[in-house]
């Protein structure tokens, strides 16, 4: 991989990021399912007090599904700063 290459990849990655942010901040259920793939896992158990299974996620409609009914009528606003991106080949 070219130094150019790894720092595009590096732009993708955050433009990916930002879009994800942009997807749930906005509830734009389209926009937010297109960064992932169709076999994506979701694991946020270390967010839950208990670690629950239910945060593990092999299905992206449903983490899409789930995520935007959880903030159904609240206001979020994302932002990510100073990311530490490493390319490895």
């Amino acid at each position: 991989m070219t130094e150019t290459e790894r720092l595009a990849a590096i732009e993708d990655i955050k433009a990916l990021k930002a879009r994800y942010f942009r997807g749930v901040d906005s509830k734009d259920a389209a926009l937010l399912r297109s960064v992932f793939t169709d076999d994506a896992v979701t694991d946020f158990r270390s967010e839950s007090p208990d670690g629950s299974d239910a945060l593990l996620m092999h299905d992206p409609d449903a983490f899409v599904r789930d995520t935007l009914a959880v903030l159904d009528g609240t206001v979020s606003a994302h932002a990510g700063h100073m990311a530490e991106i490493i390319v490895e080949t």
